[in-house]
């Protein structure tokens, strides 16, 4: 009886520890999936900043085609000053 009594006791042992085990897996598990979800962040914060630079740059090309016109209706003010002149040199 004793000795029966014994072996039960050394079984439930190592089920426990087997129980430990597990759980230990786990735990790592979850960290690997952790840093997985951080690189993803970073890569989405880069895609970001790459789609801010983007609309900067077609800001600026706004303005200059902004300037173009402007240069551009000066111009013909000029074309329409010396058609005056013209005008007045005929009369």
């Amino acid at each position: 009886m004793g000795q029966q009594q014994q072996q039960q006791q050394q079984q439930q042992q190592q089920q426990q520890q087997q129980q430990q085990q597990q759980q230990q897996q786990q735990q790592q598990q979850q960290q690997q999936q952790q840093q997985k979800q951080q690189q993803q962040q970073q890569q989405q914060q880069q895609q970001q900043q790459q789609q801010q630079q983007q609309q900067q740059q077609q800001q600026q090309q706004q303005q200059q085609q902004q300037q173009q016109q402007q240069q551009q209706q000066q111009k013909q003010q000029q074309q329409t000053i010396f058609v005056y002149f013209l005008d007045f040199n005929s009369i």
